[in-house]
């Protein structure tokens, strides 16, 4: 039973659901029909018959009612589980997306750096270039002469 309702798809288990609710419905009509078929039929102004009433709804329904809300609880349960673990699996991905993309921005980041410092190295190279080379001739250079 457990590995039936495991394997039943989310809109199974809901029609499940609405299943449990038609069946209360045509319980609780058929309680009444039962009541009034055999117990005089009809409506009457005195109070120990409607206490009769109330006894025999409240007794017979409330049972089977509960049972049925116990079974919606359950399937509701299992519909939350199987979304929790759903959720589980979303966060556990978004996780690993995040992780790549914070490894893929330190990448970006290092190659910024490597660009950024290759440009200023060229910026001074192409000063140099420009800027005229100017030697000193040493005193001692020029006295030996």
């Amino acid at each position: 039973m457990k590995n039936k309702i495991q394997t039943m798809t989310s809109s199974k288990l809901i029609s499940v659901l609405f299943k449990i609710f038609i069946s209360a419905i045509v319980v609780m009509a058929a309680v009444f029909i039962l009541y009034f078929s055999n117990f005089n039929g009809k409506f009457t102004s005195q109070p120990e018959y409607w206490g009769t009433f109330g006894d025999f709804v409240g007794g017979t329904l409330n049972p089977i009612l509960s049972f049925f809300a116990l079974l919606a609880l359950l399937i509701t349960i299992i519909l939350q589980n199987r979304e929790l673990e759903a959720t589980r699996d979303e966060i556990a991905q978004s996780r690993l997306a995040a992780q790549e993309q914070v490894l893929h921005f330190k990448n970006e980041s290092k190659k910024a750096d490597v660009y950024k410092t290759i440009q200023v190295l060229e910026i001074r190279l192409e000063r140099l270039y420009k800027e005229p080379l100017y030697l000193r001739v040493s005193q001692t250079l020029c006295n030996c002469l």
